[in-house]
């Protein structure tokens, strides 16, 4: 049995750099850690505007409704733009 996720990438300039480019995709709900970041972030996506979509831990811990918003917002991108 292959595993969904991978155990927590860390993002640093290059990698994002790679996940910008398409070299390296991420599943959406992916756990990730931000070089410049103390915490765990949940990826989303990339829009094709190259905004980097994450959710971060705020008042409300990882809200599963706030990154359901995100990846309809992600999702809204991609519609709209055919891809």
């Amino acid at each position: 049995m292959t595993k969904c996720f991978q155990p927590t990438i860390t993002i640093d300039n290059k990698m994002l750099d790679r996940l910008y480019t398409g070299d390296v995709t991420l599943r959406p709900g992916q756990w990730v850690k931000l070089d410049w970041s103390v915490r765990n972030a949940r990826y989303v996506g990339i829009t094709p505007q190259k905004t980097f979509v994450i959710q971060h831990y705020d008042d409300e811990g990882y809200s599963q409704k706030k990154f359901v918003a995100l990846i309809d917002y992600w999702r809204g991108f991609h519609q709209k733009n055919g891809c």
